[in-house]
């Protein structure tokens, strides 16, 4: 999401490419692969999700929203035998990784995936709690989309089962988080605005959506934010860069 032009919005802090799984696991993993990826940003995702920074960040944090999205659920988990768990992402999938990491592989949108997002979301959850901080979360209540904005479809990797398959395990998601959140928690969007944008910089996706879902999102967002009078507001984010 593009926040130029919304001078009051000061995005404090981004955390991407990481299951809340992997997250907000206990322990740190070291990390031989990410020195390969070539981008900056891609390779910082990478090193955050290892260093668990998102959780070690958290209670320091000072923002106004926390603006939590759920794409990157999509991500295998890779658990290690002695527990501790990182997201294999497409950066991290592009390296030499697993090589001299023994552990398991654990598949997307199934039951053994769900348990350990919970694990990892409970412990978020304690986090906010301890910092008084729930108030200021927003979960986004978003879907994949079935097809793009013009009626195409989508490659071969996100055929519509696999999208069917996924926004059910969205929706599963956002019912556990409703156990723990009221409706001011979440942002909800008109389904129509479920489509993928034709020409996305980033390349045809579900989660690459078309301009008028990113417009809605920012109107959200507006609509939670202080008087920008009285200063900017620091949005610390958590959301899929699509």
């Amino acid at each position: 999401m593009d926040f130029n032009g919304n001078e009051n919005i000061v995005l404090d802090a981004y955390f991407a490419r990481s299951s809340f799984a992997s997250a907000f696991s206990i322990g740190k993993v070291e990390d031989p692969y990410s020195a390969a990826i070539a981008s900056t940003f891609q390779r910082r995702q990478v090193r955050q999700d290892f260093a668990k920074a998102f959780a070690e960040a958290l209670p320091g944090m000072d923002f106004d929203i926390l603006l939590v999205d759920f794409t990157d659920e999509r991500f295998p988990l890779y658990v290690l035998n002695d527990g501790r768990v990182v997201t294999v992402s497409t950066e991290l999938r592009r390296t030499a990784f697993p090589e001299g990491m023994a552990g398991r592989l654990v598949r997307p949108f199934t039951e053994q995936h769900l348990r350990f997002w919970e694990r990892g979301w409970n412990r978020f959850m304690q986090l906010m709690d301890e910092t008084n901080s729930v108030s200021k979360l927003r979960i986004s209540r978003t879907f994949w989309s079935e097809t793009t904005e013009s009626g195409g479809s989508f490659d071969r990797e996100n055929t519509p089962q696999l999208i069917g398959t996924a926004n059910k395990h969205f929706e599963r998601l956002f019912r556990r988080c409703s156990d723990d959140l009221s409706v001011g928690n979440f942002y909800d969007f008109d389904p129509s605005l479920f489509k993928g944008k034709d020409g996305h910089k980033w390349g045809q996706a579900p989660f690459h959506y078309a301009d008028p879902y990113y417009i809605a999102m920012l109107e959200n967002i507006k609509r939670d934010m202080p008087d920008p009078r009285e200063s900017p507001v620091p949005l610390a984010s958590h959301i899929a860069t699509g």
